[in-house]
């Protein structure tokens, strides 16, 4: 059984209306709000939700953050957080922090590729975060034409991948430009993506 907790301390928190309606860059500090939950059966699953958060400024980044495993949830990206149920007279502590997006956000910087003598594409970037990475090729018109990582699981810091230079259909690609995508994601779910382009010669 998943008991839905959209319970009143959750409704009646300001950062939603405050935030949903405020200005762009009305604030520059964070706002953060603390809230537990308690009772329920013992190692039942329970859902937290929240309202939807397309209005939340572009700029800011609504975070629930699970004290007791220190797991946090990006909010605008998904709608719920589930969590064992602390039973008898435990609780489970909660805190929603709205910051400037750009704090602590996922990001793929210094995206190069560069060709190699054995005829392969060494590519390396920098991630702010450790996190899932996938990697793709496309041909101008966007129609994806090889495939280079599939949610692998890469550290913080500098990391690279290889492209043999082969399709999805394992033949040589020709000549050509090629858009290489990156995009990285969190176990949070937070993502965040980089793009540049190869030219392959034959």
């Amino acid at each position: 059984m998943v008991l839905e907790a959209e319970a009143s301390a959750i409704r009646q928190m300001p950062w939603a209306a405050e935030l949903a309606t405020g200005t762009k860059g009305a604030t520059e500090q964070d706002a953060q709000w603390q809230f537990t939950v308690t009772g329920g059966v013992e190692g039942e699953p329970v859902a937290l939700s929240w309202p939807e958060l397309s209005r939340l400024p572009k700029d800011r980044v609504a975070i629930l953050t699970d004290r007791d495993t220190r797991k946090r949830t990006f909010m605008r990206r998904r709608g719920h957080y589930e969590f064992a149920a602390p039973g008898g007279g435990s609780s489970r502590s909660f805190t929603v922090t709205v910051k400037p997006a750009h704090e602590g956000a996922l990001l793929i910087s210094g995206l190069t590729a560069a060709p190699t003598r054995g005829g392969t594409w060494d590519i390396g970037f920098n991630l702010s975060a450790d996190a899932a990475v996938t990697g793709r090729v496309y041909n101008v018109a966007g129609r994806r034409i090889a495939d280079i990582a599939q949610a692998q699981q890469l550290a913080r810091g500098r990391a690279s991948l290889t492209w043999n230079t082969r399709s999805v259909h394992g033949t040589v690609a020709p000549t050509g430009t090629y858009i290489l995508r990156v995009t990285a994601k969190t176990e949070e779910g937070e993502q965040a993506s980089a793009v540049t382009m190869l030219q392959v010669w034959r």
